[in-house]
């Protein structure tokens, strides 16, 4: 993350930053944290309103790598979408893409895994958005 903001703002750049967590949280249309952004006085939107540089989301690790037959992943899809509507036009969208677990047997192994996440999340930003993958970690 820090090389994404030391290449996107440059290095000597004086970041403020206003980080909003939620654990276990998706990048779902259907999820109430979602829907936080209808909500004027939530504070997320208070955060909102200062019109940052850009706003950076992460999916949960696996949605991603799940694809357009799953249920999940277009419901995150369409949340990225929800979102990219919904915040300043002038805030870009960033999506940092997760990381593949090396000793998981999902996907078969690491580097499947990985190569379904990246492709997830270049689906996600063609999907009608002006947004940027940020990379893996």
């Amino acid at each position: 993350l820090k090389q994404l903001l030391d290449e996107g703002v440059g290095a000597n750049a004086t970041i403020h930053r206003e980080p909003y967590r939620r654990g276990g949280a998706t990048i779902n249309s259907q999820k109430a944290h979602t829907a936080m952004l209808k909500n004027p006085n939530h504070n997320l939107n208070t955060l909102l309103d200062n019109k940052p540089d850009f706003l950076i989301l992460q999916d949960q690790s696996q949605i991603p790598a799940f694809g357009d037959s799953s249920t999940q992943y277009r419901d995150c899809r369409d949340g990225v979408k929800f979102f990219r509507e919904n915040i300043p036009a002038e805030t870009d969208l960033i999506l940092y893409m997760t990381w593949g677990r090396r000793n998981s047997e999902f996907k078969g192994c690491f580097s499947n895994m990985q190569e379904d996440l990246k492709q997830g999340y270049e689906d996600y930003r063609d999907y009608g958005l002006q947004a940027t993958t940020g990379g893996s970690v």
